[in-house]
């Protein structure tokens, strides 16, 4: 669980989309070209990540936001 952009970066291929905007998916925004413009958006969806992942494994109460499917 990535902690800091060199630890996201070093050792993971990193893909965000804007489904809204790109329903295509044509633009990575964490893409080298877009990554520092981005860098905020990434690392806040880093840390919202890492704390559904601890709190599926270690048995939080949950995370502290929830997910949602709009149709």
């Amino acid at each position: 669980m990535p902690e800091t952009w060199e630890e996201l970066f070093g050792s993971n291929d990193v893909v965000v989309y804007d489904t809204r905007e790109d329903p295509y998916e044509l633009v990575n925004l964490a893409h080298p070209r877009y990554r520092e413009r981005n860098r905020e958006l990434i690392l806040s969806l880093n840390s919202m990540l890492n704390d559904l992942v601890a709190a599926e494994t270690f048995g939080g109460a949950g995370a502290p936001w929830e997910a949602s499917v709009k149709t």
